[in-house]
């Protein structure tokens, strides 16, 4: 009986503890709890002021949209607008600079405008760089609708077949045909000649046509033509002598010989004895073809040198001695067979004239240049439809800037600010929310451990 009374006694102390224990822990829940409800009420009144804050910043944020949406849009046709009206305006500018350097009536200027927009649909070279071509062939003296196109489409061809182009081609040809008295329609027999040379010798279109100019200007009114200058100006510039060095040699060569044909006496006797021919035959071969003239003293000189002659001192006996000449005739001469081989290209593609047109085609077909040609048709649309705005840009213009400065714009623009700062203004609402909430999990997490140690 005392064994039971004390067995019950144990089990009563024992579970009032517990019960006294689990009523403690319940009343510090409930305390905790209700600590982190007053915490949460402000907490969830600044959540709900974010969340309406938020609210009016998305409905500003979507109508802000829609206006960025117009915005762009009618920047994206102001920009095409603006194109088009450029497009046209560069266009017109290259006529009017045509037309101030040519003999070209106002028809005859708009006329050449069709076919310069017909032109650059074929070939791909722009429009204003075409036109630019032609104000430059102006300059230089090129003259009438047909010539001027003529030359327009020889100039732009070679720059994309070789690496003369633009104003350096279009001087170099028309200085040359000019000096030489040729025909300007000849222009595009003198390009097929330069690039036939370019592609089969050791130097290239630009050397070329810089030593073929100064050769022709050397001997100027001695009967070069300029397919025989461009042959001689392809050796010399494959034997790496100077453009003006080697014109002035050249020249002064020229216009010893015609002196000596001209004039006759001791000084024929011994130009003829250098060419290896009598001196009626040299004034012969020189009236009817000075190249060919100019052909046998070299090959003379290189006698000479093979036969251990000083050609300085042989040269010098003729007027043409110096540092100059030694640096050019002696060497052309030693390598006659590259002049020989020059002029049998040039003049075989001076009777056929297809290696510019060739090239030009093969260029063309790259993928940049077929780009080029795309771009070129579709300029061409847009300048059809900045001529029909141009008359009235300036009213469009007036009306999309009352558009961009009405203000609204930036009304929207304030209220998303005014949005995001009522957000920052109850930033510390929201620190508080989450902390009440930290304290919470961490309230029950204390108490689940507990239990569980029961």
């Amino acid at each position: 009986m005392a064994t039971k009374t004390l067995f019950i006694d144990l089990r009563t102390r024992g579970g009032q503890r517990t019960r006294t224990e689990l009523v403690g822990l319940g009343q510090s829940g409930q305390r905790a709890l209700q600590r982190i409800a007053g915490a949460a009420q402000p907490a969830s009144a600044g959540l709900l002021a974010v969340s309406r804050a938020s609210t009016a910043a998305r409905s500003t944020m979507r109508s802000l949209a829609g206006q960025v949406g117009g915005l762009v849009a009618a920047y994206a046709g102001l920009s095409g607008l603006r194109r088009s009206v450029q497009l046209f305006a560069e266009f017109d500018e290259g006529l009017i600079a045509v037309a101030k350097t040519t003999d070209l009536s106002r028809d005859e200027v708009r006329e050449f405008g069709r076919s310069i927009t017909d032109l650059s649909k074929r070939i791909p070279v722009a429009a204003k760089e075409l036109l630019d071509i032609g104000a430059t062939a102006g300059q230089l003296g090129v003259s009438g609708s047909q010539d001027l196109l003529r030359f327009t489409d020889t100039v732009a061809k070679l720059g994309r077949a070789s690496n003369l182009a633009g104003e350096e081609a279009a001087t170099a040809l028309a200085r040359m045909l000019n000096v030489t008295g040729e025909n300007i329609g000849e222009v595009g027999r003198l390009a097929s000649v330069i690039v036939r040379l370019g592609n089969n010798m050791a130097v290239t279109e630009r050397e070329i046509a810089r030593m073929a100019t100064e050769v022709s200007l050397a001997t100027a009114n001695l009967r070069v033509g300029t397919t025989s200058a461009s042959a001689i100006g392809a050796a010399m510039a494959s034997l790496g002598i100077r453009a003006e060095l080697g014109g002035s040699a050249v020249g002064r060569a020229f216009r010893t010989i015609n002196s000596a044909v001209l004039s006759g006496g001791g000084q024929l006797e011994k130009l003829s004895r250098i060419a290896g021919v009598t001196g009626d035959e040299l004034v012969r071969v020189f009236r009817h073809d000075s190249v060919a003239a100019f052909n046998l003293f070299l090959q003379g000189l290189a006698r000479m040198r093979a036969q251990g002659a000083d050609v300085a001192m042989e040269l010098k006996a003729v007027g043409l001695g110096g540092e100059e000449i030694n640096k050019v005739l002696p060497v052309l001469a030693g390598r006659f067979n590259l002049l020989a081989e020059a002029q049998r290209m040039a003049a075989d593609e001076a009777r056929n004239t297809t290696a510019l047109n060739r090239e030009a085609e093969a260029a063309f077909r790259s993928f940049s240049n077929q780009m080029r040609l795309l771009q070129n048709n579709a300029e061409a649309a847009l300048r059809v439809l900045g001529a029909e705005l141009a008359p009235a840009i300036i009213e469009v213009k007036d009306r999309l800037v009352e558009l961009l400065a009405n203000g609204r714009i930036e009304q929207a623009a304030k209220t998303v600010g005014f949005a995001f700062q009522a957000l920052a203004g109850n930033i510390d609402l929201v620190v508080q929310a989450v902390a009440g909430l930290f304290i919470a999990l961490k309230v029950i997490g204390w108490g689940w451990f507990y239990l569980s140690t029961i």
